[in-house]
């Protein structure tokens, strides 16, 4: 065992060589193959007066993709019934995933984990 000291520098040291981003689960996102499976993910908007939440599942057909949506869309009305609407029309194509790792900043961290998933909180690139 080290004494105390060399230990506390090892470790400091260890640590001054990996980068401030370095987080192994956005790591090995990263490294993925562009051509790998579609995900359900959630996605959150929030514009400071309105927050959007919408569940999306890209294995669904074009405009079937989001699944569930907070508030429910039949609970909106005005521009924030439009915007939600257009939200859930919008969602065609690769609309994340095979391009979403490009849109994560440096400075993503990582708020929460679980077994099954890994919480990060950023503002996408």
């Amino acid at each position: 065992m080290l004494p105390r000291p060399a230990l506390t520098a090892l470790l400091l040291a260890a640590g001054l060589g990996l980068p401030a981003s370095a987080d192994a689960l956005l790591e090995n996102a990263r490294a993925a193959s562009k051509e790998g499976p579609a995900y359900l993910f959630d996605m959150v908007f929030d514009d400071g007066g309105q927050r959007l939440t919408l569940t999306v599942d890209q294995t669904r057909p074009e405009n079937d993709r989001v699944v569930a949506m907070t508030p429910e869309l039949s609970k909106l009305s005005g521009e924030v019934a439009k915007r939600a609407e257009r939200l859930k029309k919008e969602t065609k194509g690769n609309i994340w995933c095979q391009e979403f790792t490009e849109s994560i900043p440096a400075s993503a961290k990582r708020v929460s984990e679980t077994a099954s998933t890994a919480t990060y909180h950023f503002t996408p690139l």
